[in-house]
């Protein structure tokens, strides 16, 4: 398995596997750029399709595994020392540490270089799998949200980088 910076190309694939999952590893109230949120971008290529162009900052990596993309992550620099992990989503078939921590060891590469220093990642409250995935790569959890509407609660993480 190695991990690239996404390529229009890779768009359809992508949004396959970030709606391949009930639960997501991000919520799907968090901003992303232009203020959408990310089960739109998921939902919607062509939107996602200019997000993965973006060259401007840290962007969408994919981890390709026999040819075939496995899982894909979305970060951003929101300032000078603070990195998001947008989206992180890996195929249902794939061990989320393994493919997971591939795309987040990149993106957070990418947030080291751009300046960096903490991470801040979101997911679903019930999603256990998610939060034993960010609890290992060494986030805390530093809040947690109620949702407004009928959508799930979500947690907000962060670790020094």
């Amino acid at each position: 398995m190695f991990v690239r910076t996404a390529r229009e190309t890779d768009v359809s694939d992508i949004a396959r596997i970030c709606t391949s999952r009930s639960h997501p590893t991000t919520g799907g109230s968090i901003s992303v750029g232009d203020g959408g949120s990310v089960s739109e971008l998921q939902f919607d290529e062509t939107r996602l399709a200019r997000h993965v162009q973006q060259s401007d900052e840290p962007g969408w990596v994919v981890a390709v595994d026999d040819d075939r993309i496995v899982a894909a992550a979305g970060g951003a620099v929101r300032d000078s020392s603070v990195g998001e992990v947008v989206s992180l989503h890996a195929h249902p078939e794939v061990q989320l540490t393994d493919a997971g921590s591939a795309v987040l060891q990149t993106i957070t590469a990418q947030q080291v270089v751009a300046g960096a220093r903490e991470q801040y990642a979101t997911c679903f409250a019930d999603d256990d799998e998610a939060l034993s995935f960010y609890r290992a790569q060494g986030f805390d959890v530093v809040s947690a949200d109620a949702a407004a509407d009928d959508s799930a609660d979500t947690v907000r993480l962060v670790r020094r980088i």
